[in-house]
């Protein structure tokens, strides 16, 4: 985005346009803007009251010219929301580079240019950088603000003169919005249930309008109820763009009426009236009220007002303030006044002294019938709008505006209507109906909303729903036939009872089954045993009733034994049952039946693991066992002995150790066929030598030569063999080398 450019006079002694005498005009803006005014109604007499308003007024320079603020009414509205307006309130001018280039990190350019305001003088230019644009959009920097410290304080009143004197020379309402945000922010953490309004006061024309809609639009979104007033010939364009109502200040008459509506809109209130006093004095005051405004408005001149109706006078001494040129207020504010005809009576003021009454009363919606219903069965609810729940009906006329009434209840939501079309019995009567159909029994909560442009009530209400269920006949007989243990038989449940609308139906023991069985009863609801919960079923729901068996149940019958019974649930008597007499035949399971899985698993895994016992019991030859393997006793110096698992089919099998046999070859195979000798590993370093028929000897030391025993011997390192009387000769070794 481009750095705005900001200018500021650089000729300080600009003159100001001719003053214009206070007219119609004024009025019409200063009545309108307290009709919004009202949004927060009296402090001292509403401390339960409170609002959080922002007035962003148009302070550049243009609003100094004929039709537009020249008598700055706004400043006296200004003073009037301090005066009134509980709770907090902020005002907020427009950003300025003489008075806030500091404050905002602006940076002079160096350059002049025509002042946008008054083309006529020249301004000196300013830029702002690119981060402190974002700063300000997103009201991390906040310009132009003024908070009122407390209701009614002078000093603050005394220095809006100053704050608000309109010396902008441009109009980005943008970044006061923005700062508006972040003021709405800020408060709605400290209470997120007041109600948050900004008022904008200004010749309708935004210089960065795009960036002030999206702004706007937010503002919105976060619930901030916005109003555009928008001052003689200025424009309603942008106004319309963002959706906004539409202000104009046209004439005192029309702007009472416009004023007064956006006023009820922001509180709420159902009532309003204005007009000129000269032309209508009178008003009526609507029973049931619980406050009432009245601001009489009219030029300097103005010096008593008061409102007199059947309860006595009531001088509008509630707030007061004038400001030369602009003109000057009076407020009468009314707590539960009585009802009937009042009449607004003013001392000066000029010709064109008007008034604007709002009437609040917190209307809510009531729910009215029924009160209980059968579950099932269609019934008309019937809603009015009152003022309390023993009050009159207030009808649509009444209100001057339609009114959406919506009821929602057990996940649905139905459209009420007051036109005179089944189930509504008179149109425009205040008694809105529709047809509804509450299935659940008990007690239902039915939350009833009205809403209009100025009503938005919610209400909840309590229906009784009960179920009607009546059996008279005789017992229910059902034969599931045969089945073995572990399958479910069910059958569809058929009987003719009184029954109308969804009722909690449960299935009841009355007697204890067999082990492993069990009864249960289906429907749309699913699925429930005895001791479970009911299920909700209608007239026309399909029920089964099902015996399940578990695998382990004994073998059992029965013939029309009365089992258990159907109920509603929370009645006794007789007539909410439906005894069952059940048949059946259950076949046990036999132990092959029971177990066979079992024991095929128990067998496979004793096989399994024989086979790889067979394959880790067997010894294998120490891996450092060697020997040397020659036809002549001189031989031996001349070899190396040999590992014995170097030599194929040496090794071990299933369930067979290691073996090793010596041929007449001179060669160690692990094939038995002409062998002279065996070796076997009988241990994890342990090998048995034997002879295989032509004698085995081993050196005894001294020339001697033991014979080695028909069983054979556990051999050692080092040990020499002879085999028969001649030879050949081996010799073992515990690693490579002797």
């Amino acid at each position: 985005m481009a750095a705005p450019m900001i200018s500021t006079a650089f000729s300080p002694g600009r003159r100001r346009p001719g003053v214009q005498p206070a007219n119609s005009l004024c009025a019409s803006v200063f009545l309108g803007v307290l009709s919004l005014l009202s949004i927060c109604g009296p402090a001292a007499a509403q401390d339960s009251f409170s609002a959080d308003v922002v007035l962003v007024v148009d302070t550049s320079r243009s609003m100094l010219e004929p039709g537009m603020d020249p008598e700055r009414t706004s400043l006296l509205v200004s003073k009037l929301f301090s005066d009134i307006v509980p709770g907090k309130l902020a005002v907020l001018r427009l950003m300025s580079a003489g008075q806030d280039k500091d404050a905002v990190g602006m940076v002079q350019t160096g350059e002049f240019q025509p002042c946008r305001e008054d083309p006529s003088q020249n301004c000196s230019g300013y830029t702002l950088p690119p981060e402190k644009q974002r700063e300000l959009a997103e009201g991390r920097i906040r310009v132009g603000e003024k908070l009122r410290p407390q209701r009614g304080s002078a000093a603050f009143k005394s220095e809006l003169d100053q704050h608000l004197e309109p010396v902008a020379n441009s109009s980005y309402f943008g970044y006061s919005f923005a700062t508006a945000g972040s003021i709405f922010e800020q408060n709605r953490a400290e209470d997120p249930d007041r109600p948050q309004v900004l008022i904008w006061l200004s010749d309708g024309r935004a210089e960065d309008w795009e960036s002030a809609k999206q702004t706007l639009k937010k503002l919105q979104s976060e619930g901030v109820g916005i109003e555009a007033i928008v001052f003689g010939r200025g424009s309603t364009d942008q106004a319309a763009e963002a959706g906004l109502p539409r202000r104009t200040t046209t004439g005192p008459a029309e702007l009472m009426s416009a004023f007064a509506d956006a006023f009820r809109r922001v509180v709420r209130a159902p009532f309003r009236a204005d007009s000129r006093v000269s032309a209508k004095p009178r008003f009526s005051m609507k029973p049931e009220i619980e406050e009432a405004w009245v601001v009489i408005f009219g030029d300097t001149t103005l010096s008593r007002a008061s409102v007199v109706g059947p309860s006595g006078e009531v001088l509008a001494n509630f707030a007061e303030d004038q400001q030369p040129r602009a003109g000057a207020y009076k407020v009468a504010y009314l707590s539960k006044p009585t009802p009937g005809d009042w009449e607004v009576r003013a001392s000066g003021g000029g010709a064109d002294v008007s008034y604007a009454v709002i009437e609040r009363s917190s209307l809510a919606p009531f729910l009215l019938e029924p009160r209980s219903v059968i579950a099932g069965v269609p019934s008309t609810l019937v809603v009015a709008l009152r003022s309390s729940e023993g009050g009159a009906d207030i009808r649509p006329a009444d209100l001057g505006e339609d009114v959406k009434m919506e009821a929602r209840f057990e996940g649905q939501t139905v459209e009420l209507r007051d036109d005179g079309v089944a189930p509504d019995a008179t149109a425009g009567d205040g008694r809105f109906a529709a047809t509804i159909t509450l299935a659940q029994p008990g007690q239902t909560t039915v939350r009833v909303r009205a809403s209009n442009s100025f009503i938005d009530r919610s209400n909840e209400g309590v229906i009784e729903v009960s179920g009607m269920f009546r059996y008279t006949g005789g017992p229910v007989a059902l034969d599931f036939g045969s089945l073995k243990a572990g399958e479910q038989a069910c059958l569809p449940l058929v009987f003719s009872a009184e029954h109308v609308g969804s009722v909690p139906l449960e299935l009841k023991a009355l007697e204890a089954l067999p082990s492993g069985h069990a009864l249960e009863l289906h429907a749309v609801g699913g699925a429930t045993r005895p001791g479970g919960e009911a299920l909700l079923i209608g007239p026309a729901d399909e029920k089964q009733l099902c015996l399940v068996t578990e695998r382990r149940a004994p073998s059992s019958s029965s013939d029309g034994r009365r089992w258990a019974e159907i109920r509603m649930r929370g009645r006794e008597d007789a007539e909410a049952a439906v005894p069952l007499e059940l048949t059946w035949q259950v076949e046990g399971l036999s132990f092959w039946e029971l177990y066979k899985w079992w024991i095929l698993g128990i067998l496979g895994f004793l096989v399994l693991a024989f086979i790889l016992y067979g394959f880790i019991k067997p010894h294998n030859f120490p891996r450092e066992l060697a020997l040397i393997y020659v036809p002549e006793l001189a031989d031996l110096e001349d070899n190396l002995p040999q590992p014995i698992r170097s030599w194929k089919g040496t090794g071990k099998g299933w369930y067979r150790n290691a073996q090793a046999y010596l041929t007449p070859d001179f060669r160690i195979t692990g094939s038995k066929k002409g062998a002279l000798v065996s070796l076997e590993a009988v241990g994890a370093r342990s090998v048995l030598v034997k002879g295989l028929g032509g004698g085995l000897y081993r050196d005894g030391g001294d020339g001697d030569w033991d014979e080695v025993p028909e069983q054979g011997r556990r051999i050692r390192g080092g040990e020499l063999y002879r085999i028969g009387e001649r030879g050949p000769f081996f010799q073992t070794a515990t690693r490579m080398g002797r």
